[in-house]
């Protein structure tokens, strides 16, 4: 196993790309590193990843999406201030069509 985020012959700044997403059972974000190759090949491996199952009460899938999506902004923030490196852009996704 690769324990290092930064490639051979990596390039510039990474990226960081953060995905969320949610059910009424549960709720997942993912963080990814992005960086460009000399060979110009875009190499990602997976950063940060943490899950959360919905409340025994239940929630609604819009409520659990919104929720997914904030926890992300918050993983994000952790992944920024833990990494040792600037990056040149964050982008966050969701698939929440609410």
């Amino acid at each position: 196993m690769n324990r290092t985020v930064r490639p051979k012959g990596a390039k510039g700044k990474p990226t960081l790309a953060g995905f969320a997403d949610a059910s009424k059972d549960a709720m997942c974000r993912t963080v990814y590193i992005v960086w460009n190759t000399e060979q110009e090949v875009k190499q990602s491996s997976l950063l940060l990843a943490k899950t959360r199952v919905v409340p025994l009460q239940g929630t609604s899938v819009p409520r659990a999406e919104m929720q997914a999506t904030v926890m992300l902004a918050r993983l994000i923030m952790v992944a920024l201030r833990a990494a040792a490196f600037t990056c040149a852009l964050v982008t966050a996704s969701t698939d929440s069509a609410c």
